[in-house]
């Protein structure tokens, strides 16, 4: 996080800083490098959904998802169960 950026609970995706506005949606694109920080002192809850980008075909997508399940089985990534804790 750049030290002049004076947004105290934000997201940076490829460069393009963004401060979190409560009660507003914010769509990113996370393969590109991001990062998150909250400096206030609240919490900050967020849902998050995986979105499949409409231009990868099926066969694509299969090939990605068994990639991942690959990459998952050799511990080299890992899933979050929902309650915070990794599996």
């Amino acid at each position: 996080v750049p030290s002049s950026s004076g947004v105290k609970c934000g997201i940076n995706v490829g460069g393009q800083i963004r401060e979190w506005e409560e009660g507003k949606a914010l769509v990113l694109d996370d393969s590109f490098v991001h990062e998150v920080w909250n400096r206030t002192g609240e919490p900050r809850v967020l849902l998050l959904f995986d979105i499949w980008h409409p231009d990868i075909r099926k066969d694509e997508r299969r090939r990605i998802e068994k990639m991942f399940e690959y990459a998952k089985g050799q511990g080299w990534i890992g899933g979050n169960d929902g309650g915070g804790r990794e599996t």
